[in-house]
């Protein structure tokens, strides 16, 4: 792999990183898929920063899962759901948004959890 290469590909994985951890708090930004991206620009590109995402207790276990199962497990699911619940009714009772803007976010919420929902489930 070229220096170019690698260079991209560790720093889309820390973009994806990033969006993952945002998603976590932002209903709409789907939080699995963006650290499974991570973790596979990371193991192409750098095999000290891949072992970091699976071994930290904020990321790894969902990584693990996926690179060992290809799923996410049910309760990964159900947290995700009741996270994006709070924070769309966070947004609904206090965001100052106009209705359209409300509107927006709560349909980036649905398409977030219809992406979760999707993924293939282990038990």
């Amino acid at each position: 792999m070229t220096r170019f290469k690698k260079a991209v590909f560790i720093l889309l994985a820390s973009l994806f990183l990033v969006l993952g951890i945002i998603g976590i708090f932002l209903p709409g930004l789907p939080t699995t898929p963006l650290l499974i991206l991570s973790s596979y620009f990371a193991a192409r590109s750098s095999p000290r920063f891949h072992n970091f995402l699976l071994s930290s207790k904020l990321v790894g276990p969902v990584l693990r899962d996926w690179q060992e199962h290809r799923g996410v497990r049910q309760r990964a699911k159900w947290h995700a759901t009741v996270l994006v619940a709070i924070a769309l009714g966070i947004v609904a009772y206090v965001s100052p948004l106009p209705f359209y803007g409300q509107a927006l976010v709560f349909l980036l919420g649905f398409i977030g959890l219809c992406v979760i929902w999707r993924l293939p489930t282990i038990s």
